[in-house]
This record gives structure tokens, C-alpha cells and sequence, in this order.
């Protein structure tokens, strides 16, 4: 650092050197925020496939379930979609082989769970349910890597209920208002949403669809 620099630097207005204090903080700040999302997320998935793994290891007739891997309420005679757990339930893990994709899939859609695992949408079936299961996540984390599935791509749901395998058979993109989606189905289906354009600034514009039926 050469003296004349070393001058400009010392005859700076302290209120200079505040506001530059001040941005140094904000920087760090901004870029401390999303590691220790990332950190979070990782740490949840880990935990949550483990607990899964090992209850999956053992006949759930044997052993008393974590509350976290508690069975949600059964649906009502006269209600045709399920009741929406009261508490975050783990409801099993996605896979989609070919993308090397692996999550935990929890219930609901709110911040907090699809900051930490793709989010089962109320309102729709669970997995081991016949119907349209709606499974929701974020387009810059868990669903980054749809930008590159195909039709005939498998799906794999495992749950304590077993496991279920579907095949993509459509990919569309569609307004946010396009609930029509999420209709019901007499067969069993699952439909993937995530926002679209996967490379985008801000909030995007659109939703991605994936929609694939049981096989």
C-alpha cells in the first residue's frame, strides 16, 4: 500500500468509515443468511432420513413411532380429502434416480418447511392414498434439478406404508392461478410443482409441472 493511499485513507470523515462499516455488516449479513439456510436444510434432511431409515428397518408394530413419523389423522367418512396433520409430520422421501434427486418430503407448504424439505400440499392425498398427491418445493433447492426430468422419468415414494413408483407422462408450465392441477384423480397420481423460470431474479412468474401416474 503505497503512502499517498494510506493518507486518503486516514483523512477520511469518520462518517465515511461508519457507512462503510455499516455496508461491510450488511454484506455479511446477506451472504451469512442463505449458508446458514443451507446448513439448516442439510442437517434437517440428514436427521429426518435417518429417523426414516431406521423405522423403516424395524416393523412399525413394534416399536412406539417418534411424533415426527406419526401416522396424520384418518379422513372423515364424509370428507373427500384428508385432514391436515396439526402437527410437521415427516411423510417419506422422494427419489428421482435418473436425476439423482433425494428428499424429505414433510407435511405442508409454508416458509419453514419448504426451506428445510419439499412440502406435502394440504388438501390433497397422502402417498398411500389413492388420488392426486400434490408435493410442492423450492426451484433454486430441492426441485432445482426438474429443469432436467423427461417423460417416462421413475418417481420413487417411500413412505411406512411402502413404496410407490410412478412415471412422468406430462411436463407443463402454467399461471399460479392454474389450481386445476391439483384436481382430484381416481387413479393414483402425483404432481410436482415448483416455480418457473428456474433461472430467474426475484419471485417467478409461473409454475412448473410435473405430473406422473402410478405404474
Amino acid at each position: 500500500m503505497n503512502e499517498s493511499l494510506i493518507r486518503s485513507i486516514r483523512r477520511r470523515p469518520p462518517v465515511s468509515r461508519r457507512i462503510e462499516r455499516v455496508l461491510w455488516v450488511f454484506g455479511f449479513v446477506a451472504l451469512a443468511i442463505p449458508a446458514i439456510s443451507f446448513f439448516q436444510a442439510r442437517f434437517y434432511q440428514r436427521e429426518q432420513t435417518a429417523l426414516l431409515n431406521r423405522a423403516l428397518a424395524i416393523p412399525t408394530s413394534r416399536i412406539p413411532l417418534p411424533v415426527e413419523l406419526a401416522e396424520p389423522p384418518p379422513v372423515a367418512a364424509d370428507t373427500a380429502t384428508p385432514a391436515e396433520p396439526t402437527t410437521p409430520t415427516l411423510i417419506g422421501r422422494l427419489e428421482i434416480p435418473r436425476l439423482g434427486l433425494s428428499t424429505i418430503v414433510r407435511e405442508g407448504v409454508d416458509a419453514t418447511t419448504l426451506k428445510l424439505a419439499v412440502g406435502h400440499i394440504p388438501e390433497t392425498p397422502f402417498p398411500w392414498q389413492p388420488g392426486n398427491v400434490g408435493l410442492a418445493g423450492h426451484r433454486d433447492t430441492f426441485f432445482r434439478s426438474l429443469e432436467g426430468i423427461r417423460k417416462n422419468d421413475l418417481i420413487r415414494m417411500t413412505t411406512l406404508k411402502g413404496i410407490t413408483t410412478y412415471r412422468v407422462e406430462s411436463l407443463r408450465i402454467v399461471d399460479p392461478e392454474e389450481i386445476s392441477v391439483l384436481d382430484p384423480s381416481a387413479d393414483p397420481v402425483l404432481t410436482l410443482v415448483t416455480c418457473y423460470p428456474f433461472i430467474y431474479v426475484g419471485s417467478a412468474p409461473r409454475r412448473f409441472i410435473v405430473r406422473a401416474r402410478g405404474v
